[in-house]
């Protein structure tokens, strides 16, 4: 009799969502268990694939307090606390992630869609997520995948990204850069360009995996159909975006620099790869995959380089203009790509957006990327919390570099390149050199400045001033600037010469400010200040 009573108990909180849900809505009933209480969980959640799949922020970011442990809904342990939440449906369908800020644990995303109903255990004890309730298969089913690419590709040797890590030890980033300098020289080349093409010719071996018919099979009939094409697009789209990715930016540069004679055997290697995506993405719905949006990108990518034609030349690979016109905003939205092509290709494929939302953001983007724009007036900070301006050095060429702690490529570049350019115009009268961190918080800010492994001692050093969220500044969401290392020169009347620098180097950042100081000596009615 005792036990039957605890399962109704425990079922409640399930009965009680069902009857509560609004219709179409979605409700969530969720148990945190550790062995030290917490107070709280962040859900995050986004009802957009291509904002998804662009790392932008999501429709819902907050912070659910936990509530103490109590019978009534089903947790009988002090070590657990619980949480409810009501998903309206004009949220629905959408992708839900689940962190736990202190400790570190995330979990998820996971598919959730109208009426869905689902309890949710965390047990951070036993490291395991344990689902119930009406939509428990669609989030099984959505785990079982996602673990399964885990391990796949756990087996795979890789670079370490520690970009995002908090505050990381000297010692931490040290390992990190030893290992990726190790995996640079022994990993990568480990393939001939003939081993590369015999691999691209191999059936996909994680699509053989037993565990992957499995999962296949058991959900087919178990979760509504539409649930079920967009989980098993979604994790194919992540299997061929890491091919894809690795093959455009490393075997076909590759193969065209020691075995051009295989470049023929290349492309038709990547046609049957292309062929595959084409039948599955026909078989399994791809309208709200975000992986699926990132991967036809890189596909583009590939052919591109193959065919020497840009992305948007062959951006006809995509056959739903819905999906295309995200894959191409996805692309032209990226600064590399603006700063590498120009904006030719953007002027085009604007003409033809039908999406309001995209032209408004690219309409926006275009006229950020054009040469000579004046530079948005915005006020950062420096150490003593003093407001600094673009205009505060008006008469002279700013180079504004932009750095992360954490950022290997930022140490690099500083360590080869920005040292000498500093070194070279520290007493240049017409030249004034900014160090602009992305640092989340102050004190990080200033460890990393006083290191001098990022920006050299004698540039300028400010910093956007926003605690925790520093690419909200209006002047890097102006540029589109989420990421380090990114140069910006500009002229002596404060406008842009170009929305970034291609050429990195100590060499090619010279030579751009050298023709920009011979150009104003060569206007009469120019004078740099002095």
């Amino acid at each position: 009799m005792k036990h039957f009573t605890l399962i109704i108990l425990l079922l409640t909180p399930l009965s009680k969502a069902l009857a509560q849900s609004p219709e179409n809505g979605a409700w969530i009933f969720g148990e945190v268990y550790s062995i030290q209480p917490k107070e709280n969980i962040r859900i995050s959640l986004w009802n957009d694939a291509f904002e998804m799949a662009n790392s932008e922020h999501p429709a819902l970011d907050s912070i659910i307090p936990l509530n103490p442990p109590s019978l009534y809904a089903g947790t009988i342990s002090q070590r657990s606390r619980d949480f409810n939440m009501e998903i309206p449906p004009n949220m629905l369908p959408a992708w839900i992630a689940f962190e736990d800020t202190l400790s570190g644990f995330s979990y998820g995303p996971y598919l959730i869609s109208p009426s869905d109903s689902i309890k949710i255990k965390f047990d951070q004890i036993k490291q395991q997520v344990i689902f119930a309730g009406p939509a428990r298969q669609s989030f099984e089913m959505s785990l079982g995948l996602s673990q399964l690419l885990e391990r796949k590709l756990f087996e795979i040797p890789s670079m370490l990204d520690f970009s995002a890590q908090p505050a990381p030890r000297q010692e931490l980033l040290d390992r990190f850069e030893a290992n990726n300098k190790r995996f640079r020289r022994k990993v990568i080349p480990i393939l001939t360009p003939r081993e590369r093409l015999k691999k691209m010719n191999q059936t996909l071996p994680i699509f053989k995996e037993d565990e992957f018919a499995l999962i296949e099979e058991f959900y087919r009939k178990r979760v509504p159909e539409t649930v079920y094409n967009t989980l098993i697009n979604d994790f194919i789209s992540q299997v061929y975006f890491r091919i894809f990715y690795g093959f455009h930016g490393y075997y076909f540069r590759d193969i065209k620099e020691s075995a051009p004679e295989l470049l023929d055997t290349f492309a038709q290697s990547f046609l049957h790869l292309e062929n595959q995506i084409d039948s599955l993405a026909s078989k399994y719905l791809p309208l709200f995959s975000p992986n699926y949006i990132k991967m036809q990108e890189y596909r583009m990518l590939g052919r591109a380089a193959i065919e020497d034609k840009s992305v948007y030349e062959v951006s006809h690979l995509e056959a739903d203009p819905g999906l295309r016109e995200a894959v191409l905003t996805a692309h032209f939205l990226k600064r590399n790509v603006i700063i590498r092509e120009g904006v030719s290709d953007l002027g085009k494929f604007l003409v033809e957006v039908q999406n309001p939302i995209f032209k408004e953001r690219l309409e926006t983007w275009y006229t950020a990327s054009t040469p000579g724009l004046q530079v948005p007036d915005y006020a950062f900070k420096d150490e003593e919390g003093t407001n600094i301006r673009i205009t505060d050095f008006e008469g002279k060429i700013l180079l504004l570099n932009i750095w992360l702690t954490g950022c290997s490529s930022c140490r690099s570049f500083n360590e080869y390149h920005l040292t000498r350019i500093v070194q070279e115009y520290q007493n240049d009268p017409e030249v004034s050199i900014i160090s602009l961190s992305l640092d989340q918080n102050r004190e990080r800010w200033l460890r990393s400045k006083a290191s001098g492994h990022y920006s050299p001692e004698e540039s300028i050093h400010i910093w956007t001033g926003y605690e925790g969220n520093s690419t909200e500044h209006p002047y890097l969401k102006y540029f589109n600037i989420t990421s380090a290392p990114q140069l910006q020169l500009i002229d002596q009347d404060g406008k842009l010469t170009g929305l970034g620098l291609d050429d990195k180097t100590y060499e090619g950042i010279r030579s751009e400010i050298e023709n920009l100081k011979s150009h104003i000596k060569n206007q009469p009615n120019k004078t740099l200040s002095k």
